[in-house]
């Protein structure tokens, strides 16, 4: 059902409305701008229908002007005004060009910093090589030195040689009678005191130590006793099961197990033949005291000191190291 719209008459009653009656009400019950508004606009916008020919006939004179100037009056103006644009210029100065300026003197500052610093690097490394070589020169005159003393060819006992002050050789074996006596007296007198070598397993700890042994000899710094067992043991096996804790073996297989009974003329009785020696120095056990650094014998009679003095032959063994040494 349609709204019925009604209007009232002059007399008060409703009347039916008609089309015309609606859009009456309809257009003036839509809202209108304020007045003030609308006037405010129409000003500006008639300002700016008045400005606007303005300007641009003042820019077509402008260009006539300029174009049909026979005495370039405006060049004359522009060459007036020279001076003030360099003093503007020179109290405001470009900050495009500044900034470049500062690039190219950060950029310089900076390649002379890192020239510096590679001239300091390469003096550091020709420096480094310098001292390397002196290094390596004297290490190969120490070595030199030590190749010319006598026992330096037997590889077995060059650790304790280049090492320790005190180098006991020990000629035993374990089925010798004679031997166990004494070999039980060193093992108590001098467990404690003797110089084991290491045991480096990779090239740096192998390293480390060649430069801890260079240190040494450079220094001059051998210390504390060692002994090496050279053995007349009929086995390998027998030769480790006699061995005792912290003394150094010449390997068995070691050429330098004969060569040293041959050097010193030291070996058991029943070893003659096989190595060839028609008279010995010495029988086993025996105990020959070495001056690590000048490779002298200091005794022959290292088993009679240890049976006469015990441990205090070391004190003994000490005093008879050659006064230069």
């Amino acid at each position: 059902m349609k709204k019925r719209i009604a209007r009232k008459s002059d007399h008060g009653s409703l009347l039916p409305m008609t089309e015309a009656d609606v859009a009456a009400a309809k257009k003036k019950a839509r809202p209108r701008p304020p007045k003030h508004a609308s006037k405010g606009n129409s000003s500006a916008l008639c300002g700016l229908k008045i400005l606007l020919p303005l300007l641009a006939g003042v820019a077509l004179c402008l260009v006539v002007f300029l174009y049909y100037d026979k005495s370039n009056t405006a060049i004359k103006v522009a060459s007036k005004l020279d001076p003030l644009k360099a003093f503007l210029n020179s109290r405001m100065p470009d900050r495009k060009a500044s900034r470049k300026n500062k690039k190219k003197d950060r950029i310089h500052e900076d390649a002379e910093m890192l020239k510096h610093r590679m001239g300091k690097v390469e003096e550091e490394g020709r420096n480094k090589k310098q001292r390397v070589a002196a290094t390596d020169q004297s290490h190969h005159v120490l070595l030199k030195k030590q190749e010319e003393l006598p026992l330096y060819k037997f590889e077995s006992l060059r650790y304790a040689l280049l090492h320790c002050e005190l180098v006991l050789l020990y000629f035993a074996a374990s089925w010798c009678p004679m031997s166990s006596p004494i070999t039980e007296q060193l093992d108590s007198l001098f467990r404690e005191i003797l110089v084991t070598p290491p045991n480096p397993t990779t090239d740096e700890e192998k390293e480390e130590e060649a430069d801890k042994l260079m240190q040494r000899l450079l220094n001059d710094q051998r210390q504390g006793v060692s002994l090496v067992y050279v053995s007349s043991d009929h086995s390998k096996e027998e030769m480790e099961n006699y061995q005792k804790e912290n003394w150094m073996v010449v390997p068995y297989e070691s050429p330098d197990r004969n060569n040293l009974k041959k050097h010193f003329k030291t070996c058991a009785k029943n070893e003659m033949d096989a190595l060839g020696m028609d008279s010995r120095d010495r029988e086993i056990p025996a105990l020959i005291v070495l001056s690590g650094a000048s490779h002298e014998v200091l005794t022959f009679d290292g088993v009679q000191d240890i049976k006469d003095r015990g441990q205090q032959a070391v004190d003994r063994w000490l005093d008879l190291l050659p006064k230069n040494q």
